[in-house]
C-alpha cells in the first residue's frame, strides 16, 4: 500500500470518527418539539450520517484499489488545462448569478443560471436543459423553503411576485 493511500484511510478514518462524536453531541439538542415539524438536530445527523457513510466507502475504496487517486486526478488536470476560457466565463456567471439573484429571486435566476451554465459546458439540447433547469428549481425551492424552512431570496418588484406566484401554485405562500 502506498503511503498517499495511508495517509488517506488514515484522514478518512479521522473524519469518521470527528463525525460519530458531532453526530452523538447532536442527540444532546434540548428543544421543545413541534408537531409536524423537523426538529434542529435532523439536518446535521442526516449530514453527519452521509459523512460517515462516505468516509466508510473511501476507506474501503482506499484498501481495495491502490493507487485509483492519480488516475482522477490525472484526468481532472488534463480537462481543466483543456477548456480554461470555459473555466473563466463559468467563474464569471457564477459571480453574475450573486449579483443577480437579490434582485431576479432564487427561482429565476437559478433557472437562468442552470441554461446558461449547461449551455456554455457545451450541452446543446435544450429541451433538456430547459426541462432539467425547471425540474431542479422546483425540488429547491420544495427542499428549502416548505422543508427546510429557509427564506431564499423572493426579488424585487415583478420579479418578487412571480417568485410569489411560483410559491403559491407550489402551496408554500
Amino acid at each position: 500500500m502506498q503511503k498517499r493511500s495511508i495517509g488517506r484511510i488514515i484522514f478518512d478514518g479521522l473524519l469518521f470518527l470527528m463525525s460519530l462524536y458531532f453526530y452523538l453531541l447532536s442527540g444532546k439538542f434540548t428543544y421543545v418539539a413541534t408537531p409536524g415539524q423537523l426538529g434542529p438536530d435532523f439536518w446535521p445527523k442526516l449530514i453527519l450520517i452521509l459523512l460517515m457513510l462516505l468516509a466508510v466507502y473511501d476507506i474501503i475504496i482506499g484498501i481495495y484499489f491502490k493507487g485509483g487517486e492519480g488516475i482522477e486526478s490525472s484526468s481532472e488536470e488534463k480537462a481543466a488545462n483543456k477548456y480554461p476560457l470555459l473555466l473563466a466565463i463559468g467563474s464569471i456567471l457564477t459571480i453574475g448569478y450573486v449579483y443577480l439573484v437579490s434582485f431576479l429571486g432564487f427561482p429565476l435566476t437559478t433557472f437562468l443560471y442552470l441554461i446558461a451554465f449547461m449551455y456554455i459546458g457545451r450541452y446543446r439540447k435544450m429541451r433538456v436543459i430547459v426541462a432539467s433547469s425547471f425540474v431542479t428549481v422546483i425540488v429547491l425551492v420544495l427542499i428549502f423553503v416548505k422543508f427546510v424552512y429557509v427564506s431564499l431570496p423572493l426579488g424585487e418588484g415583478v420579479f418578487a411576485d412571480l417568485t410569489i406566484l411560483l410559491y403559491r401554485l407550489l402551496g408554500i405562500y
